[in-house]
C-alpha cells in the first residue's frame, strides 16, 4: 500500500510542472477583431507580393525596379513572421483569392512603359497608407499581445516603404 502511495505522489510530482504551466499560460483567444486585422493585413501583404511581382518585371525605372524588388523581399519576410506569430494562434491568415490579386495585376499591367511605373508608385503610396492606419491602429488598440507585436514590430518597415514610395511617385519619369 505504501509503495502504491509512493507511486502516485511521484506521478504527480511529474505532472505539476507541466500543469503548473498550462494553467499559468494566458487563455488569449483571438476575437473577431484580431482576426479582422489578420485578414487585412493578410491581403495587403499578398497584395505587395503580386504586384511587386508584376513591377519587377515591367517597370522601365530602375529605381521603380528596385522598389518592386524590396517589396517582395521585405513582404516575404513579413508573410513568415506572420505564419510564425499565427502557427500558435486560432486564427489563420485571411484567403486572398487568385482572382483579386489577378484583377489589381490587369489593372495596373493595361498601362505601359512610364505610364506603368506612375501608376505602379500611385498604387504603393494609396496601399501603405492604408496599412499604415491598419498596422497603427491596431499595434495601439489590438487584443492578441501576440499579434499587437507583430503589427507594431511590422509598422517601421511599412512607414518607410510609405515614405519611398512617395518619392519615386513624385519623380515621375526621374525629374
Amino acid at each position: 500500500m505504501l509503495k502504491k502511495l509512493a507511486t502516485c505522489l511521484a506521478v504527480l510530482a511529474l505532472a505539476a510542472p507541466a500543469w503548473a504551466q498550462d494553467k499559468d499560460r494566458p487563455s488569449e483567444k483571438t476575437t473577431e477583431a484580431d482576426k479582422t486585422f489578420v485578414a487585412k493585413a493578410s491581403l495587403s501583404n499578398e497584395m505587395e507580393i503580386s504586384l511587386g511581382e508584376v513591377a519587377a518585371k515591367m517597370a522601365t525605372r530602375d529605381e521603380v525596379k528596385k522598389f518592386a524588388q524590396m517589396m517582395l523581399d521585405d513582404h516575404g519576410k513579413t508573410k513568415k513572421m506572420m505564419a510564425d506569430v499565427l502557427a500558435k494562434k486560432d486564427v489563420k491568415p485571411g484567403m486572398v483569392e487568385p482572382r483579386d490579386l489577378k484583377a489589381s495585376a490587369d489593372r495596373l499591367t493595361a498601362n505601359k512603359g512610364a505610364e506603368f511605373d506612375d501608376a505602379y508608385m500611385k498604387q504603393m503610396v494609396t496601399s501603405h497608407e492604408e496599412a499604415v492606419r491598419l498596422f497603427e491602429d491596431y499595434s495601439k488598440n489590438g487584443s492578441d499581445a501576440d499579434i499587437k507585436k507583430f503589427a507594431a514590430d511590422t509598422l517601421p518597415a511599412i512607414k518607410h516603404h510609405l515614405e519611398m514610395a512617395r518619392k519615386l511617385a513624385d519623380n515621375k519619369g526621374g525629374k
